[in-house]
């Protein structure tokens, strides 16, 4: 005769699934995609500074970063632009909640969510606050520039 049952090993197998299911990691992951656009729909640089990094991009475009409690910043470096930024805070990723249906193992769950990063998500879809300097300060400021050269 074995040591288990069939039945005490589906039980041990069942709480070992539960135990260590975390439901934020298996469904969305560690990383999530935020699209960029500007208010105008025209392009803009601008720099993201994330838990990924930090990435230089034209706007608009698609980034993934890494989930983290930490926000995103995402600021604008364009020449033609003010610098201006927007910092797109994170908020719990829904399927976290679902580990709180497996009672005790959900809390085990939880903390690989949580310490994975896998707990928090970003608004998919960000505006940048983008204003156009003036044309004339623009040229003004590059001829300017090229005669200290």
């Amino acid at each position: 005769m074995g040591l288990l049952s069939k039945e005490k090993c589906f039980v041990l197998f069942v709480v070992c699934v539960l135990n260590f299911c975390s439901c934020a990691t298996v469904f969305t992951g560690g990383t999530t995609s935020i699209s960029l656009n500007t208010p105008d729909g025209k392009v803009a640089e601008v720099e993201v500074v994330s838990a990924s990094g930090t990435q230089n991009i034209t706007i608009p475009s698609s980034i993934m970063v890494t989930r983290s409690k930490a926000p995103v910043h995402v600021r604008v470096t364009d020449e033609t632009c003010e610098q201006t930024s927007v910092t797109v805070a994170q908020e719990v990723n829904i399927p976290f909640y679902a580990n709180f249906l497996f009672g005790l193992f959900g809390t085990t769950s939880a903390g690989v969510d949580a310490s994975t990063g896998a707990m928090w998500t970003y608004d998919e879809n960000i505006i940048v606050p983008v204003k156009r300097k003036d044309l004339n300060t623009v040229r003004y400021s590059a001829k300017t520039t090229n005669a200290h050269k």
